[in-house]
């Protein structure tokens, strides 16, 4: 999604939320039903532009979203609907799994991800298949 559409739909998604507030969830659900892919860009390039580890408060601030979960299911079930890859996760989880999974790596976090994975893996001469396990791991102790 370019940044100008992008832009266009963020801000038309805040005016209507901030002006709307008591119909948050008849807008929610309007919008990703007229636009389920339009805003499934939105949110997967508000984590690559935007995410720095607090997703649903920074971009329900963003959009004058506070009822996360509105987003949340929408979000979920337009994944499934456009037969997208759905990544597993427990409770709130899953949702930021799914977001930063299509996403891939988002701007704040390519430095930490060259340094510590990247690199070492050039460094020790891993495996595609040795750096997976690797990132299983650290994921299983976080």
């Amino acid at each position: 999604m370019d940044s100008y559409l992008y832009n266009d739909v963020i801000v038309t998604l805040k005016n209507y939320f901030a002006a709307n507030k008591e119909y948050s969830k008849t807008i929610c659900e309007k919008v990703w039903s007229l636009a389920p892919k339009t805003m499934l860009l939105a949110t997967v390039t508000f984590a690559i532009e935007q995410y720095k580890g607090n997703f649903w408060s920074d971009f329900g601030k963003t959009i004058e979203l506070y009822e996360h979960n509105l987003w949340r299911k929408n979000f979920m079930k337009a994944l499934k609907k456009q037969n997208m890859y759905i990544f597993k996760g427990s409770s709130i989880q899953r949702y930021i799994r799914n977001i930063l999974g299509h996403a891939g790596i988002p701007r704040s976090q390519v430095k930490p991800f060259v340094n510590n994975i990247i690199l070492p893996a050039i460094e020790n001469d891993y495996s595609a298949e040795e750096v997976q396990q690797i990132i299983v791991k650290a994921e299983n102790y976080n």
